[in-house]
């Protein structure tokens, strides 16, 4: 979200963010840093050799051994407040996830770690602010049913307008800069 001057981000920026991600040909997103590397660029380019391209992709997910600030003694409503205000970069987030696992998906590459369901900015907010999401007894209506979860099956709630994107990739291209 980096050129967003303004003190809240608008909608406006957040979608074009993510129509500047829809013109990667990969896109690279946490958990599916190594399957994008190992299976798809060292291919491509036919890269050998070093810690990338020749050890096989981990099924382990890698685990910090240093402790986490943000869960010692930090207020939780002042955590809840900022992750709030950082709710479109988690969007994006999201968005890049999706497009991610679905690009490798459709390069034909498997055994792709499962996406979290959750979207990130309520899965932070459980983490560090005591929040609950889900009731004990899975009966929270709200979640179920109105928070759309991160499944390709729910990709295009989460892609920008087309006519939108469509508009700024015409300003894009008729810029005179790339000549």
């Amino acid at each position: 979200m980096s050129g967003a001057t303004e003190e809240r981000i608008s909608r406006d920026q957040v979608n074009i963010a993510k129509c500047r991600l829809q013109l990667f040909d990969l896109v690279i997103a946490d958990k599916l840093f190594d399957h994008a590397v190992k299976k798809v660029m060292c291919p491509l380019n036919n890269w050998k050799g070093g810690m990338f391209c020749d050890r096989p992709v981990s099924k382990e997910e890698h685990k910090s051994n240093k402790s986490d600030p943000l869960k010692e003694g930090v207020d939780p409503i002042l955590i809840g407040g900022w992750i709030e205000r950082l709710r479109p970069s988690f969007e994006l987030y999201d968005y890049a996830r999706l497009l991610s696992w679905k690009q490798l998906k459709d390069r034909g590459i498997e055994d792709l770690p499962e996406l979290s369901y959750m979207p990130s900015h309520l899965d932070t907010l459980v983490r560090y602010t005591n929040t609950t999401i889900i009731s004990k007894d899975n009966e929270n209506r709200h979640f179920n049913k109105k928070i759309k979860r991160i499944t390709l099956e729910n990709i295009d709630h989460f892609h920008p307008p087309v006519e939108f994107c469509n508009k700024m990739k015409q300003i894009w291209t008729s810029n005179p800069d790339g000549e």
